[in-house]
């Protein structure tokens, strides 16, 4: 007498149709999370490692004068006074730079190569200038933090102002 397992159709290879779906199942997810797990790595690697740069100007100069436009506009976009941390004015600061600053190091070889004494000593101000901000963007934001937790704990540890001797009880 022929064996019953032998008899059932959904039954494969010893296995049951079901448990080979579900085996296909697993494999086609755990496919599907590897795939985006390396395309998702392969992306942040790339940009980590080689960042995309802006294409600098066509000569030394001008880009010059458009590393300063941005500074001066980085500059503008920090909210000065308000509520702002360090972090925040800083990140602030750096992505208005974009994407003129992106391209400074190719700028800065644009300028070496052309020989301009002029144009060079000015890109190395603006550089100077640029990081002397940002300086200014963290130490104000530092500053106006200690000053914003250290006056109203001044002002609390003040004793009650004392009563005049003609002011009714």
């Amino acid at each position: 007498m022929p064996d019953q397992q032998d008899q059932n159709p959904s039954r494969v290879g010893g296995r049951t149709t079901g448990a080979k779906i579900r085996r296909g199942a697993f494999w086609l997810v755990a496919l599907l999370i590897a795939v985006l797990t390396g395309t998702g790595s392969v992306q942040v690697i790339s940009r980590a490692l080689f960042p995309a740069s802006s294409e600098p100007p066509s000569d030394c100069r001008s880009g010059v004068q458009a590393l300063l436009h941005a500074t001066e506009r980085a500059r503008a976009q920090v909210p000065a006074g308000e509520n702002v941390g360090e972090r925040e004015a800083l990140a602030t600061f750096r992505s208005a730079l974009l994407p003129e600053w992106g391209a400074e190091a190719a700028l800065g070889r644009l300028c070496e190569e052309e020989g301009d004494e002029k144009a060079l000593r000015a890109f190395r101000a603006v550089r100077f200038l640029r990081y002397a901000e940002e300086r200014h963007v963290r130490t104000e934001s530092l500053d106006l933090a200690r000053k914003r937790s250290v006056a109203p704990a001044l002002v609390r540890a003040l004793d009650p102002i004392p009563s005049s001797p003609n002011s009714a009880p």
